[in-house]
């Protein structure tokens, strides 16, 4: 993950050349809500991002329900599934990288937060998707605007009530209410 944190800012830097801008706005999903934490909080991406947007986050690590830290304890294990999952490794909850992104805070005071995540997701729980309470923090719960939307961790990249809710986060002055209809999960 250490590799693609060092990709996303070399990116950042493409775009903010290109564009003229001071700064990106970032959206990742999964995996990709933590490692432009890494970034921001250890490569200089603190005065280059605006705000960051995390949708299914590992922002914490995962352990899927325990399973994962199970096998960390486990060497043997561990290499096995990370030689098939490498980011597993990393994005353990308790894992040195987990551990080394939050040195220092998740958190900077330049750059806007937030998370939107899912109760009925099946990978990253509630608590390991959320950042830390803050005045540029916001953990958003799809639920709690559309309680019958059960958009899941592989659906919300597609889930038109969780895209509607981050160009809110993106551009809250043209904010729109998510249209709310039942989502089922899939099959």
């Amino acid at each position: 993950m250490r590799v693609s944190a060092r990709q996303v800012g070399d990116f950042v830097e493409t775009v903010l050349a290109a564009t003229g801008a001071d700064r990106v706005d970032l959206v990742g999903h999964s995996q990709g809500g933590l490692v432009p934490l890494y970034y921001i909080n250890h490569l200089g991406g603190e005065s280059k991002v605006g705000t960051m947007i995390g949708v299914a986050p590992a922002t914490n690590g995962i352990s899927a329900y325990g399973m994962l830290n199970l096998l960390a304890a486990h060497s043997q294990a561990k290499d096995a599934v990370g030689n098939v999952i490498p980011a597993v490794d990393d994005g353990t909850a308790g894992s040195a990288f987990v551990t080394e992104t939050g040195e220092g805070g998740m958190t900077r005071p330049g750059v806007e937060y937030a998370t939107v995540s899912s109760r009925h997701d099946l990978v990253v729980q509630l608590s390991e998707s959320q950042l830390p309470s803050g005045p540029n923090v916001s953990n958003v719960v799809v639920q709690d605007f559309c309680p019958e939307d059960l958009t899941n961790h592989g659906t919300m990249v597609y889930d038109d009530i969780t895209l509607r809710i981050v160009r809110n986060l993106l551009d809250p002055a043209t904010a729109v209410a998510p249209a709310c209809h039942p989502v089922a999960p899939p099959p």
